[in-house]
C-alpha cells in the first residue's frame, strides 16, 4: 500500500475514534460558519455553479508530495511581486502535477 494511503487512513481512523469517543462522552461539538459579510448581510449571492474569483487570498501551490498551500505574505506583495510569484507558482504547479501523475501511473498496480 503506498504510503499517502495508509496516511489517509490512518486520518481516518483517528477521526472515526475521535467522533465515537465524543460522541460517548455526550460531547456534541458542531462548528457553524459565520455570517456572510461579518453578520452585516453584505455578503456575495452565488448561484449553482456560478464561479468565485479568490484572487485576494493568492494561488494555491502545490507541494513535492502533493500537499498544498497559500502563499503566507500574499497580501504584503506589490502588484509587480504578485504577477511574478504567479507565473512562477503556476509554472511550477505545472511540472509538480506532471511528475506527481507518472509517480503514480509507475506505482499503479497492474490488475487495476
Amino acid at each position: 500500500m503506498k504510503t499517502v494511503q495508509i496516511v489517509v487512513l490512518l486520518s481516518l481512523a483517528v477521526t472515526l475514534v475521535w467522533c465515537v469517543e465524543a460522541k460517548g462522552a455526550g460531547v456534541d461539538e458542531t462548528l457553524e460558519l459565520p455570517e456572510v459579510g461579518g453578520g452585516e448581510g453584505k455578503g456575495t449571492p452565488l448561484k449553482l455553479g456560478e464561479r468565485v474569483k479568490l484572487d485576494h487570498i493568492g494561488p494555491l501551490v502545490i507541494n513535492k508530495d502533493g500537499s498544498t498551500r497559500r502563499v503566507t505574505n500574499w497580501e504584503a506583495m506589490t502588484e509587480q511581486e504578485r504577477e511574478v510569484a504567479y507565473k512562477r507558482i503556476t509554472e511550477r504547479n505545472r511540472e509538480r502535477i506532471k511528475n506527481l501523475k507518472e509517480k503514480l501511473e509507475r506505482e499503479k498496480p497492474d490488475d487495476l
